[in-house]
């Protein structure tokens, strides 16, 4: 066995060990326009949980997974 195919080994058994996470899904308005880049849907989502926070409650499921997943975005940053 090559030194290219034990490398290769390692990294199927590293992935299949210790698989990363599915990027979360922003929480994203009801009426967002489709052919956003990544970047403006982020800018959007957090505009929108932003919006969210002023309202009184009670939020809707989708207002309350919005800020849910805007809340795991923040924290994977700390």
């Amino acid at each position: 066995m090559t030194d290219n195919e034990k490398d290769s080994l390692r990294a199927e058994i590293l992935a299949a060990w210790n698989p990363q996470p599915a990027p979360e899904a922003l929480g994203l308005p009801p009426a967002t326009p489709p052919g956003l880049s990544a970047e403006q849907q982020a800018v959007l989502a957090d505009n929108y949980v932003a919006h969210i926070l002023k309202q009184p409650l009670p939020w809707s499921k989708l207002e309350q997974e919005a800020v849910r997943t805007a809340s795991v975005r923040a924290l994977r940053t700390l």
